[in-house]
């Protein structure tokens, strides 16, 4: 069955527990496979500072999901956010149109491991 990709990153306060990062991490992947999307790719970019203040805080915990899901589950993802106030901000951005989950798993972990070794680089 052919789904969109797509890739979400939220970030988290950096003053949450372990716990309850897990927690917020588990509602999001719980919500794609609510949906019927699945997750190709899950990176925690951990602990880094903002350009600007957000709700009066410096840091905050990045994650990213890469996921294949039908169209409206972005929308699901965002309204989540909106209602959990430990979610600081949450983007969603559209990869691509109409995949098979095999085929993008591929791709989405090609994907992260270059982006993982920019990251690496740029420490």
């Amino acid at each position: 069955m052919y789904q969109n990709e797509y890739e979400v990153v939220f970030i988290t306060s950096a003053e949450l527990g372990e716990d309850q990062y897990n927690a917020v991490l588990a509602k999001v992947t719980e919500t794609i496979a609510k949906y019927e999307g699945t997750v190709l790719v899950q990176e925690s970019w951990g602990r880094r500072k903002f350009a600007y203040p957000i709700r009066k805080q410096k840091y905050g915990m990045y994650t990213l999901l890469d996921f294949v899901g039908p169209a409206t589950l972005p929308k699901e993802l965002t309204r989540l956010s909106r209602l959990d106030d430990k979610f600081m901000r949450l983007v969603t951005v559209k990869i691509e149109d109409r995949v098979d989950a095999a085929v993008a798993k591929e791709a989405a972990e090609k994907r992260s491991t270059q982006r993982l070794e920019r990251l690496n680089s740029n420490s």
